[in-house]
């Protein structure tokens, strides 16, 4: 299907999704980025002579901290940041122009970005306007702190402003970027003169940008929360803004007969369904900035995708979007649809339950793999005269069982069931540590990798000015792997994606010894929301570094073409290890009851092994399908670490 979009007369797209400037344009690495899913177009970062720097932290840095409802979830974002950093200088502008061209598809229509109050006949003349293909006027720091009594008669000087800048880039398609400030007052009076230049001049409108506001501490992660009061927020929140405006501009045009310019729409934009909704309100196109943050750059790839099978019943986009304006009935038909494509763990959780067997395969293997004998629980056990007698009250022993490690999990669940042990479930090292910080000495065991043991001690024993544990025995191996396309080698790949968790960290460092004498690839952090249109886009020349089964199952969402070569050609086992608490150490009864343990794990081993399938099976039905889905990423709040 045609995706291909026109906004206004003079600015042709390939699609309707633009990258909206910000910190996706602003330096040789979001480039490179870009280039991989061929945007329609990219706005540069703003440039101003007189109050830009070089876009580099000499001069300060950019503050960046997400905000948090009531339950957990992410609810929008905060940014500040000193304006030489924010804002570019004209040589800056047009170096990272120059570069942008060079490193961008030729396909991609590169913006460039301009503050207002400029001298924009000198600005022309610094630039290589022969590389851009639009300029956008960026009225983000306008209208701030201007009070409702002046507001009249600054829009005449904004007027005045705004026709030097029309003047000077009239042989370019121009956008004038109306920030959320005052996009509330697009159908009064004060803002008509306005549109009706704009109109005339055939410029666009791009409504509404995120907002200035203050956050309170309670929409704070950290120990030590302030309100933040001088940065912008965004958001999906901001849709409601953004499609408001939008229909107050429709309704000017159809009610009030007034000329409204073409528009693209920004802010809260960050899935199909919003892409739908704007584009039936009268938009043409929609800049993204907060999906990218959210899901990383292959969201365009993703929302392309979504778009042309919603639209799959028309040649073009413009027929689509012809229908949902003129058919309400048709418009809430296909925002229902579009519900369908929702990024969550649900998503996740339909393709595990339609790739069951496959899935039961992926756990055998993994389990298989992890829970061989250890060496070191046999030699301690030869150590032990007698059988160990069980304690008095088993059940005041309590062991950790943590998701995220399935031999952990499996391990330390048998020992709970057959032991009579009181189990603590938590997702993963982050939730023990949580656990740790607030009672050190409720618990007695529990079962990580050993690079994860000494992340908490270092960590958490370090905060609490003690030591929480010691590392007695082995349990099994924790195996950490490079998976990827085979039929690329491991040696060959140029990226390698890793989760910010100890044990991919680990994973990292060993990894780079190893490739280091052939030279090394770019390794990069990936948050888990990230993930799935990563892999449903996956690209041959890059890997990722993860724990089976998680690593395993990835295939499941990748290109089908790639499925059948998913797989690791290099690895790194880590001991699993056991913990066991100072308070359990300084019992009258600890050498007895650790002898039981050790007995104990021998058993769950035994267990275990004589019943995998069994086992696998039960993880099947027991939520470790539901577990797997929140690994993959698609839950806000969750970071994939181990």
């Amino acid at each position: 299907m045609d995706i291909r979009t026109k906004v206004g007369n003079r600015l042709e797209l390939t699609d309707p999704f633009m990258i909206a400037s910000s910190h996706w344009t602003d330096n040789e690495s979001s480039f490179k980025h870009l280039a991989r899913v061929e945007p329609s177009a990219a706005t540069l970062k703003t440039v101003s002579s007189t109050k830009g720097g070089d876009g580099t932290s000499a001069f300060g840095s950019r503050e960046r901290r997400n905000l948090f409802g009531t339950f957990g979830a992410q609810i929008g974002g905060y940014t500040d940041g000193p304006k030489t950093v924010e804002l570019w200088n004209s040589a800056t502008a047009l170096f990272k122009s120059k570069q942008a061209r060079k490193l961008l598809p030729q396909s991609t229509k590169l913006g460039l970005s301009v503050l207002y109050g400029e001298n924009y006949a000198q600005l022309r003349r610094d630039l290589d306007l022969n590389i851009i293909d639009y300029v956008e006027l960026n009225w983000k720091y306008t209208f701030r702190d201007r009070s409702l009594e002046t507001f009249g008669g600054f829009l005449t000087q904004v007027e005045t402003d705004l026709a030097l800048f029309l003047g000077a880039f009239d042989d370019k398609p121009c956008i004038v970027k109306l920030p959320s400030e005052v996009a509330q007052y697009v159908a009064t009076d004060s803002l008509r003169s306005i549109l009706r230049l704009l109109h005339s001049k055939e410029a666009v409108l791009l409504t509404a940008n995120t907002g200035k506001l203050c956050v309170p501490p309670s929409r704070l992660r950290s120990d030590e929360p302030l309100p933040l009061d001088s940065g912008v927020v965004f958001g999906e929140y901001l849709l409601l803004q953004t499609f408001t405006a939008i229909r107050k501009l429709d309704r000017e045009k159809r009610i009030n007969s007034q000329p409204v310019p073409p528009i693209i729409a920004t802010g809260g934009i960050v899935d199909v369904g919003a892409v739908v909704d704007v584009l039936a309100a009268g938009a043409d196109a929609v800049q993204l900035c907060s999906a990218l943050d959210l899901r990383g750059v292959e969201m365009v790839h993703v929302l392309r995708n979504q778009l042309q099978s919603l639209a799959a019943e028309h040649e073009t986009l413009c027929a689509f979007v012809s229908t949902l304006r003129s058919y309400p009935t048709q418009w809430s038909r296909t925002a229902v649809a579009s519900r369908a494509y929702a990024l969550d763990d649900n998503l996740a959780y339909d393709v595990l339950q339609k790739n069951k067997s496959e899935v039961e395969k992926i756990l055998t293997n993994a389990l298989r793999n992890e829970l061989g004998q250890s060496d070191s629980i046999a030699s301690d056990l030869e150590s032990i005269a007698a059988v160990p007698s069980r304690p008095t009250d088993p059940l005041a022993l309590r062991i950790f069982v943590p998701k995220s490690n399935i031999g952990a999990y499996v391990i330390a669940q048998t020992m709970a069931r057959r032991g009579g042990l009181t189990p603590i479930e938590v997702e993963d090292s982050q939730g023990f540590k949580r656990f740790l910080k607030k009672t050190p000495e409720s618990w007695d065991f529990a079962i990580f990798p050993r690079c994860v043991a000494r992340s908490i001690q270092d960590d958490i024993g370090a905060t609490l000015g003690r030591h929480l544990f010691d590392i007695p025995t082995t349990v099994g191996k924790s195996i950490c792997e490079i998976v990827h396309d085979t039929r690329i080698k491991v040696e060959e790949l140029e990226e390698i994606f890793y989760f910010n968790g100890a044990t991919s960290q680990h994973a990292v460092m060993r990894y780079k010894d190893y490739i280091h004498p052939t030279g090394l690839p770019d390794t990069t952090e990936i948050e888990a929301l990230k993930l799935i249109p990563k892999l449903n886009h996956w690209e041959s020349a890059t890997g990722i570094l993860a724990k089976p089964p998680i690593s395993r199952i990835y295939k499941l969402f990748c290109p089908r073409d790639i499925q059948p070569h998913w797989g690791s050609t290099w690895s790194v086992p880590e001991d699993l290890v056991l913990l066991r608490s100072s308070a359990f150490a300084a019992r009258s009864t600890c050498e007895e009851d650790y002898k039981w343990v050790l007995q104990l794990i021998s058993e769950a081993h035994k267990t275990i092994g004589r019943s995998l399938e069994e086992r696998v099976r039960e993880l099947m039905t027991t939520g470790f399908l539901a577990h797997c889905a929140k690994l993959l990423g698609l839950k806000r709040g969750y970071n994939g670490s181990i």
